[in-house]
């Protein structure tokens, strides 16, 4: 039910992305427009000063844009925020990169984390957990760990390997199940080789 458009400025250029995007306020009229990473923030703000009764939502989607994009993002992001109604990040670390590397005013920036889907009351709880089990090999005695996550230094999966090689010793029916993919996939089943670990990881 939510109208989307895709501006086409990668494909276009930038005038036929500003075109397509003056022609979208119009129809729509917004009160509010949220915007994440660099370029929407940028364009969020770009409209905000021609439209000052929009409010705009700005932020980060996650903690690695931040140093990501580098010094250049961090000195845009700095001297253009005072035209965001709001600053939003998802994650403590991610409030303390805006705070300490942007250095947006903290009374600007709010913490909003990611949500989950909760069951629904029909939903059986032991039937999904034998299910899940069932799908990876995990037999019901077994003891599983999981992480859902994109495979990135930040997350610090390999805390959570070495974590798992230690708890191995005294745990021996433990298990553990890593949902992700991204830069550190391979360097994580390394380290879950050298940990000897590996045939009790599961990466899917």
């Amino acid at each position: 039910g939510v109208p989307g458009i895709n501006l086409e400025m990668k494909e276009k250029g930038l005038r036929h992305g500003l075109l397509a995007w003056g022609r979208f306020l119009q129809e729509f009229q917004p009160h509010l427009i949220q915007s994440l990473l660099i370029h929407s923030n940028v364009l969020g703000r770009g409209t905000v000063l021609f439209h000052r009764k929009i409010k705009l939502l700005a932020g980060i989607s996650t903690v690695y844009t931040v140093e990501g994009y580098g010094r250049r993002y961090a000195w845009i992001e700095r001297y253009t925020h005072f035209m965001d109604t709001l600053y939003v990040v998802n994650s403590e670390l991610g409030l303390d990169k805006v705070l300490n590397l942007i250095r947006i005013p903290k009374k600007k920036v709010a913490l909003v984390h990611n949500g989950i889907e909760l069951m629904d009351e029909q939903d059986d709880p032991g039937k999904i957990r034998d299910e899940v089990r069932h799908e990876f090999g995990f037999t019901d005695g077994e003891i599983v760990i999981g992480i859902v996550a994109q495979l990135r230094p930040a997350k610090r999966h390999d805390l959570l390997l070495k974590a798992v090689g230690q708890l191995r010793a005294k745990y021996p029916n433990v298990r553990l199940l890593i949902v992700g993919q991204g830069e550190m996939l391979e360097a994580s089943k390394r380290l879950a080789q050298e940990l000897q670990i590996h045939d009790i990881t599961n990466f899917t």
